[in-house]
């Protein structure tokens, strides 16, 4: 594995950039708000432990492939100017999702 430059300096292995970037996402509390307003959204208060392992095994490869889907297809220089001038959009379209299953919570009678 080679060593690459980061704009600060440090430099990074290939390893310590997968373990730093697991790190931001655990801590990230945007996260924690979605998958836990999905929950709470969707699964019955009864149910059994495995049916959570299994929600969260799936929110695991979910996140995965959707970060290394990110990771590849940004990595070209067209794709970030392609995204760069989406931005905007892309964000007030996830953010009208985040607002619309927030209510869906809130109006919920659970």
């Amino acid at each position: 594995m080679t060593e690459e430059s980061c704009d600060q300096g440090v430099r990074y292995t290939p390893w310590r950039t997968f373990w730093r970037a697991i790190l931001i996402q655990l801590l990230n509390p945007k996260a924690a708000v979605f998958f836990g307003s999905v929950f709470l959204t969707m699964l019955s208060p009864d149910a059994p432990a495995w049916v959570m392992g299994v929600a969260l095994g799936m929110v695991f490869v979910i996140e995965f492939g959707w970060y290394l889907v990110v990771a590849t297809t940004l990595s070209s220089k067209p794709a970030r100017r392609v995204y760069a001038r989406a931005k905007a959009w892309v964000e007030r379209i996830a953010g009208a999702w985040l607002a619309l299953l927030g209510v869906k919570l809130a109006l919920s009678d659970r």
